[in-house]
């Protein structure tokens, strides 16, 4: 007959066992979450990026006389001097944007 503390220690020893393989997956299922989050935010940094670079394409065009003027022709604008003709697409309309 075995004594009633081995028994004691043995349902202590079984429960503290129990309770770290619940620890242990509950870890596992918190690293694959954090790994899914870290895959998520990785790829909407390199959205970010791309999108930080084609601003910074414009903002180096912006300083482009040329451009500047294309845009401002594109627009309706003219320069000092200039006459502006309007060829309607439909006979009586004439719209400058």
């Amino acid at each position: 007959m075995e004594k009633p503390i081995y028994r004691v220690l043995r349902w202590i020893l079984a429960l503290s066992a129990l309770h770290l393989t619940i620890l242990i997956g509950l870890e596992a299922r918190r690293f694959v979450e954090v790994r899914a989050q870290e895959q998520k935010v990785t790829a909407q940094l390199g959205q970010v990026e791309a999108e930080v670079n084609l601003l910074q394409e414009q903002v180096q065009r912006a300083q482009d006389p040329q451009y500047l003027s294309s845009l401002a022709r594109q627009m309706g604008y003219v320069r000092s001097g200039e006459t502006l003709y309007c060829a309607p697409q439909t006979p009586g309309t004439c719209t400058i944007p």
